[in-house]
Formats: structure tokens, sequence, C-alpha cells
């Protein structure tokens, strides 16, 4: 239908919106896929419209003004500013334009509304106003803090709501108040902390007339503490304090106490603690309930105060946590603490029964390296395998699974302990443990004794050797220990017998690489094996892929040469 008007008009596109709202408060951007909220620092906005002709496009350039206007039933006192381009124009032969246009936030909290339209007034203005319902662009500007869902849930640590101290909030941490950050939600005590730290900073850079008249509460509380009153009692400041210093002298390096199983030790040392040293006003309530993790078929008969005792000694060992492996140490290791008990308070014995398990399956494994089984024998053996320095769960495993190497490296751990048992027990000494080390060799060695034994482990780290006995490396072995016993008595001051059986120790490819050490002696293998160890790193058995012959007999020719002026006799041979 046709129609008809004496110029072109212009119009925001009745294709998109014609209304938008925007807060100041909220608006943010994306920034490594999470939201940066701006908060009070972004003082204003750019925004954009798009202009429809209502006519026909000609090849000129033509301009046009836009202004701000009221809106029907708007509160004349809340108006929101707008600041216009200098120049817009509608380009030759186009139908639409986008213009922009830049918001002011507004000087007050609030809510505020304008209207943008096309300046159709004056005879220079090249077009006229468009459809009435396409005239006016509204916008409706807020800058409001409203109280988050959940701040009612960490008013303990945030305070009583202020749209002040929620802007602050969110200006210096560019969030919002979410339950979805765990800092802010999870660590609410930890949130606390930042907010009081930044509020003071902040306050103490500007003058007084301009410093925040809100504050946050000190409140440090770990937002799950009312949920572990059984353990901790009723918060004060003076009892976190006492916590923290528990956990700097008592705790792992830079714990933190945590809403876990933990908690159930910590509150028996912080009582014992307090048993300890007086601290007005300071308690931590009992609890006299059964445990959940309690087994009888391990543990015997609930009494509250065997459950302490298991309680103290028991869980750092099992990394303050009952579970299914627990069990596998739980009553041996508890035995032995209990019985240096009663050896150490004889007045105050503690009458505690653990459930003796038996004979393991695993011992069948180590017979050899442990002897006959004994109940006692079992319970040291147990625990002195887990005190090697390795997470309990894993060194308890190298028993189940017969690990005869790994278990053979604590025999002496073993012997030791043994020892101490003996010395506390007269009259019940365990006799029937093996004396030497499962990698003791009677038919390349010879007969066993505690000396012969201190001489090849110093003969071991002199050469510096790493996995030494196994394969054809303990025939290598042999023939060193047979050979350093007079260099070890010269320089040690011993006096020990050499009685190390004569074993053919010749290197099984010693022919194949005579070029480079020529003719076989024991003594020279020993001293080959000396200079190898400490040049070639992780050496066992194999040389040639480090080196190449003519490197190897330098290397060896070099460090006889150094050897020879610097000892007395020299050694009786060279290298070709």
């Amino acid at each position: 239908m046709q129609y008809s008007q004496e110029k072109d008009a212009i119009q925001f596109d009745r294709n998109y919106e014609r209304t938008r709202d925007f807060n100041f408060a909220t608006a943010y951007e994306v920034r490594k896929d999470s939201n940066y909220y701006w908060g009070d620092s972004l003082q204003e906005i750019q925004m954009t419209a798009i202009l429809q002709l209502q006519g026909f496009p000609t090849p000129d350039e033509r301009p046009y003004k836009l202004k701000s206007v009221l809106v029907e039933g708007q509160d004349s006192s809340k108006v929101a500013e707008v600041r216009f381009e200098p120049y817009y124009s509608l380009a030759p032969n186009q139908l639409i334009d986008t213009v922009v246009f830049t918001v002011l936030r507004p000087k007050g909290r609030g809510n505020y509304t304008i209207g943008v339209a096309i300046d159709s007034e004056g005879d220079d203005a090249f077009f006229e106003k468009g459809a009435e319902e396409c005239s006016v662009y509204r916008l409706n500007i807020s800058d409001r803090y409203d109280e988050p869902a959940d701040w009612r849930y960490r008013e303990e640590w945030l305070g009583e709501f202020d749209p002040e101290k929620y802007a602050f909030m969110v200006t210096i941490g560019n969030k919002l108040f979410s339950r979805a950050n765990y800092r802010m939600w999870s660590r609410t005590d930890l949130y606390n902390a930042d907010l009081r730290a930044a509020l003071e900073a902040f306050n103490a850079s500007v003058p007084e007339e301009e410093q925040k008249k809100f504050s946050f509460p000190n409140m440090p509380k770990y937002v799950w503490w009312d949920d572990q009153d059984k353990w901790l009692g009723e918060f004060s400041i003076e009892k976190y304090g006492f916590i923290q210093e528990m956990i700097e002298n008592y705790g792992d390096k830079e714990e933190e106490l945590l809403a876990n199983s933990k908690l159930e030790w910590w509150n028996l040392r912080f009582r014992e603690e307090l048993a300890e040293t007086e601290r007005p006003g300071i308690t931590f309530p009992r609890n006299t309930e059964r445990s959940t993790w309690w087994r009888e078929s391990f543990l015997g008969d609930w009494t509250l105060d065997k459950q302490e005792f298991v309680v103290l000694n028991l869980f750092p060992r099992s990394k303050y946590q009952i579970g299914e492996t627990t069990w596998d140490y739980a009553s041996p290791v508890l035995r032995r603490i209990l019985d240096r008990h009663n050896i150490e308070n004889p007045n105050e014995p503690l009458n505690y029964e653990f459930i003796d398990e038996g004979k393991p399956d695993w011992w069948g494994y180590f017979e050899d390296l442990f002897g006959p089984y004994s109940p006692v024998k079992r319970d040291i053996v147990v625990e002195a395998v887990l005190n090697q320095n390795m997470p309990w769960e894993y060194s308890i495993n190298i028993l189940k699974d017969g690990n005869i190497y790994a278990v053979s490296n604590i025999v002496p751990r073993i012997a030791a302990e043994i020892k101490n048992y003996n010395e506390s027990h007269p009259g019940n000494e365990i006799t029937d443990f093996p004396s030497k080390p499962a990698w003791w060799d009677v038919n390349l060695l010879g007969e066993y004794s505690e000396e012969k034994e201190a001489y090849c482990e110093y003969v071991i780290n002199e050469f510096q050797g790493g996995q030494w006995w196994t394969g054809k490396i303990r025939e290598h072995w042999a023939t060193v220990f047979r050979c350093c016993v007079g260099w070890y008595n010269q320089k040690t001051g011993e006096t020990l017998v050499n009685d190390f059986l004569v074993t053919d120790g010749k290197w099984y490819y010693w022919d194949k690489y005579s070029d480079v050490w020529g003719e076989y002696s024991d003594t020279k293998k020993t001293f080959v094996l000396w200079v190898l160890f400490r040049n070639i790193s992780g050496f066992g058995d194999s040389w040639d892929y480090m080196m190449s012959r003519d490197e190897a007999q330098k290397l060896l020719t070099d460090a006889l040469k150094e050897y020879n002026e610097k000892n007395d006799p020299d050694l009786p041979f060279n290298f070709n």
C-alpha cells in the first residue's frame, strides 16, 4: 500500500528489541572462561542500536542527530545520562545504520531511565521521524547491588548485608558472591580474612572522608565447625588461636584443620595439651560414643579408654583414616606400642587386649629370613617393616606379596628391634632369629660374622655400588671382598681374617675386551670394578655402551697411575 511523505524518515529497526536493561553493578566480561565483574570501577559503557530507513536509498551520505528524551511515565528525577557521538550519518545506498552511544554510570544507586530518539527538528534535518512505535530506544539503567540469595547463610562471616559493602566486595574481587565459588562458600573463613585485609588497605590509602563506614566481622571460624561440634565444641577466637598453635607445633607441614577423620585424633591431642597447660575458657568435649570404624575381630572388646588409645597410636600410622588395609597391621602394631608403654610405666600399666590373628599367610615366604614363627616375632617384624619410611599401605604389601628382596633390606632393623626386645624382656628372649642378612651367600662369602658383614658394607660404600647382589654381579663382589681385606685392615686398623672363599671370579666376557685390560687377575678385576663403579652412574655389569674401548683403557690407565702415586706398594699389574 502506497503512502506519501515529504521526505525520508529514519527509525529504530522494528526487527530488533528497542528496550535495553543494564545494571552497572553486575556488568562483566568473559576472561579465560570466567566472568570478570567490574563492580564500581566501570564508569561508562558503550551501547549500539540499529536504525532503519523509511524511504529510498540515495547515492549521497545523509547526516542525522540523536537526542535524549523522557519516556512515557518516567520519574523525571531518575534520568539516565547518555553521551552521543558528534556525527552520525547514513551511508550512500544503505537502508540501515548501526549507531554507537555511551551510557554514563548514574551518580547514585537506584534505577534510571532515558529514551534515545532521532532529532528531526530543524529545516536542515535530512530525515523526519519514522513510525511512532519505533521512534524511541528505551534504556533502563541501574546501579543496584541486591542481596545475594545465599548471603544469610554466611552472615556470620560477612556481617549484615549492606549494598555498599557488597559493592566493595564485587569491586575488589571481581566476582559476585556465590556458593559456586569455593573460597567464598567452602572457605568463607579465608574469604573473610581477604575482605578484612582489603578493607584495611583501602581505608589506609584514602582520606578519612573517603573511607568506608562498613566493616566485616573478625570470624576465622571454619564453615563446617558447627557440624563437627562433637569434636570441637563451641567456637571462640581464643579456641581457634589454640588450635592454630597446636597444628603449627604438631601437625604436618602447612597442614590445615579439615572436617575429616583426623578430627577424632586432634580432639584427643587438644585435650591432652589442655590437661598439661592452663588455658582458661578453652575446653573440648569428650566423645563417649563407639566409633563406627571399631572392629572387635581385631581390636577386641570396646571401652572408651581403649578406643582413645587406638586413636592416638594407630591413626598417625594409617594416614588418620582407618581403612581395610589398616587391619593388616593394626593388632601387631598396637601390641608393640602397648608393650613399650607398660615397660616404661610399670606403675600405671594398661590392660588392653587385642585379638591375636595367628600366623599370617605371608610368613612362609620369609621362613629363611625370620626363622620359626612366634606371635611376638611376627609383631616385631610387622612394625619394623612399617617403620621403613614408606607409606604404610605399601610397606605392608611387601610382606603380603612375598617381596623377599625388599624385606631382606629391612632385616637389620628387625634384628635391632629383637635385640631391644630381648633386653627389656629377660627370660622371654627371642633366640631363634637368624643373625645373618638375607643376601649372605655362604657358598660365595663363607661363614657369616658381624665383622665380615660390616666389612662388606664398608667395601660396597667405597665402591659406590648400587644393585650389588643380583645375578652375575654376586660373583664380582665375592672376588672384591676376598681381594680387599688387606687394604681394609690397613685403612681402618681392623684385623679382619680373610676367610672368604676362593671362587672363579673371572669376568665372563673378560677375554672379549682383553685389548682393554690385558691378562686377567682377581686383583686387576677388583681395581677395574672400583674404577667403573665410580665413573659410570648406575653401573652394574656392562660398560661398553657408555664409552669406547680407548676411553675405557685411558680411564683405567690414568686411575692406576694416580692410585700408585698415592699408595705403597704399587698394584702388581698394568693395562696394555
